[in-house]
């Protein structure tokens, strides 16, 4: 028998195998599919939203507003994530959610996002950026209302825009106070040479300073109003249509196909068994065959076998 004959007669015995166990197989993969589709309908869904913030090139093409402009060096996304999780952001976020959803929605999502665990599945930042730090995040946060899930992916985006802001406002803080400390001092030393005679020259000198500091301090007030973060909103969040989970009948349909294939596969994997035990015992009779002494005393066993089964029946 070559190889293309016995293919096709494994082919035909588990088509065989098949025909004989299908009804089975089918009713349990409908009732497992049932199953699953009532624990799946059963289960409390959960909504998505998304908020899409940009992280775009630094800088415009015009050249005015470039110089009116301060922005915050490009970080990578590792950062933004870590500033999501932060106390800054999260304490910003609840305190914006706490006028806007009910005593029991709040004391919910506070309880989740003031765990780590929970939180991670609560909201989640996706970066979508090339190697410059330029592209895409994507803020999403999930609960079990759809106006919740929202409002909290709104809240977390604009603590991070915040943030990101912030951050970019540090250095320009930083030279705001050492410019008032040196106004102070230089305030400080034109008392002191008014007060002394002789000294009015530098009274005058010290004057002139204080006002051009006083200048320098009023440019740093309006660039800290004017300061720009790495981050951009681009789209809000929405409120979503259809939970993200469960999905009864995708389920159920995902049930029941692993029932047929594993059920099919079972069926196939006990007849090559059954097959393989049928051959073992076809080889073990030809070898007695093959051996007169071990014939011999198979056949005195069997003749011993019968007279006493036959002297039990006449008893």
């Amino acid at each position: 028998m070559d190889q293309s004959q016995a293919q096709d007669l494994d082919l035909q015995r588990m088509i065989r195998v098949l025909r004989r166990v299908w009804k089975l197989v089918l009713l349990c993969a409908l009732a497992l599919a049932a199953a699953t589709f009532l624990v799946s309908r059963a289960q409390t869904p959960v909504y998505r939203s998304s908020v899409t913030l940009g992280a775009l090139p630094a800088g415009s093409s015009n050249a005015d507003v470039n110089i009116s402009l301060v922005g915050a060096p490009a970080v990578p996304p590792q950062v933004f994530d870590g500033a999501l999780r932060s106390p800054q952001v999260s304490a910003f976020a609840l305190q914006r959610l706490r006028g806007k959803l009910s005593a029991e929605e709040f004391e919910t999502i506070a309880a989740a996002l003031t765990t780590p665990d929970r939180f991670n599945e609560t909201v989640t930042l996706e970066a979508n950026v090339d190697q410059q730090q330029v592209g895409v995040y994507i803020l999403s946060a999930v609960a079990a209302e759809p106006e919740t899930a929202r409002k909290v992916a709104d809240a977390y985006a604009v603590g991070l825009l915040q943030w990101d802001r912030q951050r970019a406002r540090q250095n320009i803080l930083r030279a705001l106070k050492t410019l008032e400390a040196r106004g102070n001092a230089l305030s400080r030393q034109i008392a002191e040479a008014q007060t002394r005679a002789g000294q009015s020259d530098t009274a005058v000198t010290r004057a002139a300073d204080s006002e051009a500091v006083a200048q320098q301090i009023s440019q740093l007030v309006v660039l800290s109003e004017t300061v720009t973060g790495t981050l951009t909103s681009l789209t809000p969040a929405t409120r979503p249509r259809d939970p993200v989970s469960p999905h009864p009948v995708r389920d159920a349909i995902i049930a029941f196909g692993a029932a047929l294939f594993f059920g099919f596969l079972f069926a196939s994997v006990a007849d090559r068994l059954k097959r393989t035990a049928e051959t073992a015992q076809i080889q073990e009779s030809g070898t007695l065959r093959r051996q007169p002494g071990r014939m011999s005393n198979f056949h005195e066993d069997a003749l011993v076998s019968t007279q006493e089964s036959e002297g039990k029946r006449s008893t």
